[in-house]
């Protein structure tokens, strides 16, 4: 399983307020209210006056769809925050914020390709917005083409060299590439320019453990629980690099600490790993654990396996899948999990097996390579 955190801390792009206000001497109109700092209800109350005030000039009136579009996306209605901008672009065609924004809101839709057209939009109306390339960057890696991301956060650096988020961003491009250092020296730079910047410390610390150098990895998974006491993922990857330097007590501990803050599937196996390498009996905890879990799903049978009810041959044919990706990530789970079980009952020869498989077959950021890598490391 791949380190969960990378991608949910993707950053969707600055939401930048516009106005074309004239304000009266007596106080604030609906239109500067609506471009102003209130909540998003009360703005987008004050948006809906001025609009049906049929007062506003046209670049007033695009501004003001603009803002309430705004709003929108604040309240989580991004098919509304959509038509607003459509009205903005249609009454003002050279608006790139408006671009800017409805590709922000496709993006939240999970449409990158209309998201890139509005990005496009943006940078050929204002071809020194160093967020529209950012933005372009993040809809560019979520579609998997991550030399493309690189390309526009590397543009977006130029143009804002402070922007701690693009080297941030392109660190995950460079890691998802397999290219570790690079990742490590965005990662170096995004904490230089935001020191309290955790998902930073959180990426490098994978970076590091990819690497093998987990006292790396453990330093800055140490910072980023320090900047974030309630950070699931830092504890959980903290207790695999733990795993990794055979301090399965230390391991135990971290997991079960991401257990309690998010339980799930993955954190409950790696738990009953750690313990179980440390000589104690977790079938139970794992039985309590994964109660809620679907068992007709992936990793199912995994759990299935070390509670002892389906044999390994179960496990492998089931990691097939018809998605060349999945089946590819879930046949290395299957390696590493089936490797680990050979090696808690002692089969050294099998483990090595299914371990070598793992360690050549898994893509790198998953967690189970690591843990592949240094148990071969372990049996030489």
């Amino acid at each position: 399983m791949q380190s969960s955190m990378r991608l949910l801390l993707l950053v969707l792009g600055v939401l930048l307020l516009a106005s074309a206000v004239e304000v009266s001497a007596s106080g604030m109109s609906d239109e500067e209210t609506c471009a102003g700092t209130g909540t998003a209800d009360e703005r987008m109350a004050a948006c809906t006056r001025a609009i049906a005030s049929g007062q506003l000039s046209t670049v007033a009136l695009a501004a003001t769809y603009y803002n309430r579009g705004i709003a929108w996306i604040q309240k989580g209605d991004s098919d509304k925050a959509i038509a607003d901008y459509n009205e903005a672009i249609r009454l003002n065609p050279q608006y790139a914020l408006a671009y800017n924004n409805r590709g922000n809101a496709w993006q939240q839709k999970g449409d990158s390709g209309k998201a890139i057209a509005d990005f496009n939009e943006a940078i050929r109306l204002n071809p020194h917005d160093a967020f529209a390339y950012y933005n372009r960057g993040i809809a560019w890696r979520n579609k998997g083409d991550y030399d493309k991301a690189i390309a526009d956060y590397k543009e977006a650096i130029r143009l804002n060299p402070q922007y701690a988020p693009a080297y941030y961003n392109r660190g995950d491009a460079w890691d998802q590439k397999g290219d570790n250092d690079k990742a490590i020296a965005d990662y170096n730079e995004a904490i230089r320019l935001n020191p309290q910047y955790a998902p930073a410390y959180y990426n490098r610390g994978n970076a590091w453990k990819q690497k093998g150098d987990n006292g790396k990895a453990i330093a800055d998974f140490n910072e980023a629980i320090r900047l974030n006491p309630h950070d699931a993922p830092a504890y959980f990857d903290r207790g695999i690099a733990w795993f990794n330097k055979g301090d399965f007590s230390s391991a135990a501990s971290d997991i079960t600490q991401s257990q309690q803050l998010k339980p799930g599937t993955y954190t409950a196996i790696w738990l009953y790993l750690a313990r179980t390498h440390s000589n104690s009996d977790a079938k139970t905890e794992l039985t309590m654990d994964t109660r809620a879990m679907d068992g007709k799903k992936w990793p199912a049978p995994v759990v299935a396996l070390y509670l002892g009810e389906a044999d390994s041959n179960t496990v492998i044919s089931q990691a097939a899948d018809p998605d060349a990706q999945k089946h590819t990530e879930q046949l290395c789970e299957a390696n590493f999990y089936v490797g680990e079980w050979h090696l808690l009952r002692k089969e050294e020869q099998q483990a090595r097996m299914f371990l070598t498989k793992a360690q050549n077959e898994c893509p790198k950021a998953f967690r189970e390579y690591t843990g592949a890598v240094s148990e071969l490391q372990r049996l030489k």
